[in-house]
């Protein structure tokens, strides 16, 4: 079944736990707009064993961002500050997280938890997230990650 298909299938408490405790196969979850933000934050407590996430720009509606992380680009923060902001912690309730995709996200500044609550993690894929801030020894915290691609974006170590 199909993410989509198992939260439409939350219709009794019985059935609504069998969902929560389903390990959902890989599938490509994109979130790229306000619409599917509010599925992956319903998604987060309903089938928190989901694998697969793919985060991209807000396209849809526009001025939508994540919350600014630790330490953000004051320029950025600024010329941002009036769009809605969505909360990018609630992707840490996915523990389960074997592939994360990080596209064009609007993030600025350090997510630590971007890098410390994915335990089974096996690829990992950051490309043209500008405003991100991360290191390379953020990468330790996967002890499983076997494939990590980034492109068009800074990072810091060696």
């Amino acid at each position: 079944l199909t993410p989509q298909q198992i939260m439409h299938a939350r219709v009794c408490r019985k059935w609504r736990l069998a969902a929560r405790n389903t390990t959902v196969p890989m599938t490509g979850f994109k979130v790229d707009c306000a619409r599917q933000y509010n599925a992956m934050e319903a998604m987060a407590t309903s089938l928190p064993n989901l694998q697969q996430i793919e985060l991209h720009r807000l396209d849809s509606p526009e001025g939508h961002k994540y919350n600014d992380g630790e330490g953000p680009y004051a320029a950025e923060a600024a010329r941002t500050a009036l769009h809605i902001t969505h909360d990018i912690g609630i992707v840490s309730n996915f523990t389960k997280l074997i592939d994360l995709t990080i596209c064009g996200a609007p993030l600025n500044g350090r997510y630590p938890i971007l890098f410390n609550s994915f335990p089974l993690l096996e690829r990992l894929e950051i490309s043209n997230c500008n405003g991100l801030i991360w290191h390379l020894n953020d990468l330790a915290n996967f002890a499983s990650l076997k494939d990590f691609h980034t492109e068009g974006t800074p990072v810091d170590g060696n």
